[in-house]
Parts: structure tokens; C-alpha cells; sequence
């Protein structure tokens, strides 16, 4: 097993693929009406519980990949890392958070939204920003890991968090305080995506034999709906369930052509998924005045999606004498 200070910054072609799936599968899992019970018994109910078992696992399989492949932690060391890695994740989140408080507190009457975003980052003013601050610990836990890893048995230490990391999945944990329901949840998916990396001789693969990926692809799916339709009750089955999923998004992925519209996604994939709620929740509004059905709300939810963060980022490209590193961060532009 290679040691991980060895690998050299490299761009993944894939990853550009992995980030825009990502992007579009959130979009459309937030296309849909607060109100469940307008579309109960659908298959866009069905549809929004099988995505929710991978989508976002995806997006940490992604940054377990990734931080396996930085060597940035051992050349600047843990405290410059993870002080980084606060700013720009924790930055949007409590700017944007702490700006949307006042209308919360308008609409709800309650003070309790504060606590929410400072300790229960689920509960807190925008419900899709517990991804933030649990990525956030995840990479904190792991990059203090990979720090006690150098001066030990690399990969012993590796198979322990590993293995640790799949126990604390099965946990009976269901508080949301600290985010350590999530933590516990998804950081089996960052050793994943650990794992995946270091395990180099098996990486791409499948970009020269297109017919076996699309094979593997197909069989991945198949087994996750089959699974998911029969056994979905069970935390063993979900997690097996997102595993396929993933491996079935990642084989995908290798077997795509680089294109620009990929590269661009997958660039912003932070701007749009910080800013995509925002622009559904309005739509959501308008449908929900105009009496739409959920058929058209969610199509008209997710062209929002798409479209609000895309014209975000437009704009700030054209108007370059804004440029800041303070808006680079509550845009989610990367640095």
C-alpha cells in the first residue's frame, strides 16, 4: 500500500463526472413540495427514499477520495489544513445561515433556530447545510488520523479508523446534536472513499472495456432497486444499497468522455448546492399559490436548481471589479 504523502495532486476526470451527478441528484431530491402527503403514494415518494440512501453518501465517498489523494496536510501540516478547510466551508454557512435568521425568526416566532444552527446543524435555518459542518468534523477527524498514521503503522491505523468507522454505522445513535447522527452515518462513505483511492491498481479499469462498465453498471442498479423494493427496512441493506449505487455512479463516471459542461458543474459544485434551495423554495412558493400539481412542481423545482446558482455564477464571472475573497467564500467559488 502506498503511503499517502507519495501522491502527487492529479486531476481525476472522473471526479468532474462524480460532481455533476452529485449536483443533479441533490437538485432533484429537494424538487418536491414540503408537504409529502401532496405526492404520498407516488413514484416520486418512491423515487425521493431510494435517492436519498446514496446521494449524498456520494458527495463524502467523493471527499474521502480526494483527501486520500492531497498530500496538502503533510506539506502544510494539520493545524494550517483543517484552519483552511474552516474557512471555507464554515464561512457560507454561518454568513448565509446568520443572514437568513431574522425571516426565520419572523416566520416561526422562535429563538430555537439559533441553537439549531450552532448544535444541531439539521435542525438549523437551511436544512440542507448539515452536509457543511459534518464535513467539516469528518475531515477533522480523519485529517488527525492520517497525523498519528505518520508517526505509526500507516496502514493498520487505516483499517482500524475503517473498521471503527463501520461499527459506529450500525450504532443505535439518533441525536442530532453535534451532527453526530450524520457523522456516525457517513463517515463509513469518507473511508470508502479512502479506500477506493488507495487501492490504485483497481482505479479505472473500466475506461477501456465501455461495454463491461455499462454491464457492471446496469447489474449495480438492478440489485440496488431489487433490494431497496424488497428488504429496505434494514441498516445492512441501505448501506449495501449505497455502495452499489455509488460504484454504479463511479463506473458511469469512468466510462463518460471529458466535456466542458461537466468540468464547469463539478467547478462550482459547492456554489450550487449552497445555493440551489434557495431558488427551489421560491419556486416551491409559486406553484404552491398557483395550485400546480407535483408533477410540474418538481420539474419546475428542479430547472430552478439548476438554473439560479448557474446564473449566480454567470454573473459574478462578468463582474469582476466585485472580486473578493469574502464573496469568493459565500459563493462557494473555489480558491
Amino acid at each position: 500500500m502506498r503511503e499517502l504523502a507519495l501522491f502527487k495532486k492529479k486531476h481525476y476526470t472522473e471526479i468532474d463526472h462524480l460532481y455533476t451527478i452529485g449536483v443533479v441528484l441533490v437538485i432533484l431530491g429537494h424538487s418536491h413540495s414540503s408537504d409529502w402527503d401532496t405526492f404520498s403514494g407516488t413514484i416520486l415518494e418512491t423515487a425521493l427514499e431510494f435517492l436519498y440512501t446514496f446521494h449524498m453518501p456520494l458527495f463524502f465517498v467523493i471527499a474521502g477520495f480526494l483527501f486520500a489523494s492531497s498530500s496538502r496536510i503533510d506539506q502544510e501540516g494539520y493545524r494550517t489544513w483543517i484552519g483552511k478547510k474552516a474557512i471555507r466551508l464554515l464561512t457560507p454557512y454561518f454568513v448565509l445561515s446568520l443572514a437568513a435568521i431574522m425571516p426565520k425568526w419572523l416566520i416561526s416566532g422562535s429563538a430555537e433556530s439559533v441553537i439549531d444552527l450552532l448544535l444541531r446543524p439539521r435542525l438549523g435555518i437551511w436544512g440542507h447545510f448539515w452536509f457543511i459542518p459534518v464535513l467539516f468534523l469528518i475531515y477533522a477527524i480523519w485529517g488527525f488520523v492520517r497525523k498519528i498514521a505518520q508517526k505509526k503503522n500507516k496502514a493498520s491505523v487505516q483499517l482500524v479508523v475503517m473498521l471503527i468507522s463501520s461499527v459506529l454505522y450500525f450504532l443505535p445513535i439518533t441525536t442530532q446534536w453535534f451532527g453526530l447522527n450524520d457523522i456516525k452515518e457517513n463517515c463509513i462513505f469518507f473511508a470508502v472513499g479512502v479506500a477506493y483511492f488507495l487501492q490504485a491498481e483497481h482505479r479505472n479499469r473500466f475506461n477501456k472495456k465501455t461495454q463491461k462498465g455499462v454491464a457492471c453498471c446496469f447489474l449495480a442498479i438492478s440489485v440496488s432497486v431489487f433490494l431497496f423494493w424488497r428488504y429496505n427496512e434494514f441498516a445492512a441493506v441501505k448501506l449495501m444499497i449505497a455502495v452499489l449505487m455509488i460504484a454504479a455512479c463511479w463506473i458511469s463516471a469512468t466510462i463518460l468522455r471529458e466535456n466542458l459542461i461537466s468540468k464547469w458543474m463539478s467547478a462550482h459544485n459547492f456554489t450550487f448546492y449552497i445555493y440551489s434551495w434557495p431558488f427551489q423554495a421560491v419556486m416551491m412558493v409559486l406553484c404552491e399559490r398557483l395550485c400546480c400539481p407535483w408533477q410540474i412542481m418538481t420539474l419546475c423545482m428542479f430547472l430552478a436548481g439548476l438554473a439560479g446558482p448557474a446564473l449566480i455564477i454567470l454573473v459574478y464571472d462578468k463582474c469582476r471589479w466585485i472580486h473578493c475573497g469574502f464573496f469568493d467564500l459565500i459563493l462557494g467559488v473555489r480558491g
